[in-house]
């Protein structure tokens, strides 16, 4: 009769696999969660949007506005007279 460890069944090669396939899924869940955040962004409402300017400032003179009508961390249509409170001057 082989010993546990001989067929490659015994507890060393259980203990062995779970690690490999523990450390596959923590790596993995890492990968997503980085995709995810980098992917989010604010929403309109919680960054002050509006449709016009502040005075000299709006979207088209931001360095996150993304002609013709997106943000790099606002979510939705943006427009280019628009403003937020993280407006910040492109260039």
């Amino acid at each position: 009769m082989p010993m546990p460890h001989e067929n490659g069944n015994g507890p060393e090669t259980s203990r062995r696999a779970f690690l490999h396939v523990a450390g596959v899924a923590v790596s993995a869940l890492s990968i997503i969660g980085m995709t995810s955040r980098a992917e989010a962004k604010a929403s309109q409402q919680s960054v002050g949007y509006q449709g016009s300017p502040k005075g000299n400032q709006n979207c088209a003179n931001c360095r996150i506005f993304v002609a013709p009508n997106s943000c790099k961390q606002v979510d939705g249509v943006v427009s280019p007279n628009g403003w937020c409170r993280i407006w910040s001057k492109a260039g």
